[in-house]
């Protein structure tokens, strides 16, 4: 009789990614679009994409990357692909703690040394936003 111990349980539904997949993967999309995806977010693309690996019946990574590279609709894939492994979040104070700091330590001496030069306007540049609404 076999013990519980010996045997491998895994709620895993899509095979790992593997290093050479995720180094094979990131580099397409940072040629592709720019961004880039540290190792220690390996993670994001094995939940992201695992999903589509059902979708599309493929048993791995590495055939969803040779599918990437192939497929006649490859644009709607990319971007499919581009969709699911960027953050859509569009809320101008998701992240408080760090509005706080910025007011508190930039803002306040940006400010003060407009003051002492006598100027009565700023100007500030938002570049990054997912739609169009922090800015």
């Amino acid at each position: 009789m076999s013990s519980l111990a010996s045997k491998s349980l895994s709620l895993r539904k899509t095979p790992p990614l593997t290093s050479a997949e995720f180094t094979n993967l990131r580099n397409l999309i940072y040629n592709l679009s720019g961004i880039d995806i540290p190792e220690r977010r390996k993670y994001l693309l094995e939940n992201r994409l695992g999903a589509r690996l059902r979708t599309l019946n493929l048993k791995s990574f590495g055939e969803y990357f040779n599918y990437l590279k192939k497929t006649r609709d490859k644009k709607e894939e990319l971007d499919y692909l581009f969709e699911k492994i960027t953050t859509n979040e569009t809320s101008f104070f998701r992240d408080i703690k760090q509005l706080g700091v910025f007011r508190t330590f930039v803002l306040a001496n940006v400010l003060n040394a407009r003051k002492k030069a006598g100027a009565k306007d700023l100007n500030i540049w938002c570049a990054g936003c997912s739609s169009g609404e922090e800015a």
